[in-house]
């Protein structure tokens, strides 16, 4: 008898080998990709940093909030996680903080610096004059003026 196909169950098992499998790498690009969205994540604060210099050259103090940087740098983006970034500023002190939260943990590629108000982040309404993003070893990337 001249057999020209595969059986249901040889199907079945060559679907279920497959599923095993790119569960495998799945779970294996976990990391990669909570590691790619920190380092989006210290990319936009940086822009997001040169916005708020903009800003400081043109108008003498920093923005009250991100959103008031629309005007000079266009659209602010979101985290790549969904949430938003955290910022704060103190007109008498004229400091800012930016910072988010990291995914990946704490990464030796975002050294840059990290606060937290000893809850895990730095307050959104923290006094910036009081939070010193080089001394604190949290999950949070923060850059402070």
């Amino acid at each position: 008898m001249n057999r020209k196909g595969f059986t249901l169950i040889e199907l079945l098992i060559v679907v279920a080998i497959i599923s095993i499998l790119a569960g495998i790498v799945l779970v294996g690009l976990r990391p990669s990709l909570n590691t790619s969205r920190d380092a989006r994540r210290a990319a936009e604060l940086r822009q997001i940093q040169t916005a708020l210099q903009l800003y400081y050259n043109r108008y003498g103090s920093y923005p009250d909030a991100l959103a008031d940087l629309s005007g000079i740098a266009g659209n602010i983006p979101n985290d790549p996680g969904g949430s938003s970034y955290y910022y704060s500023y103190d007109a008498t002190a004229n400091k800012y903080w930016v910072g988010a939260k990291l995914e990946g943990g704490r990464s030796n590629s975002l050294e840059a610096g990290h606060a937290n108000d000893g809850a895990g982040l730095a307050s959104p309404d923290a006094d910036p004059a009081s939070i010193d993003c080089n001394s604190i070893d949290q999950d949070v990337y923060c850059l402070s003026f």
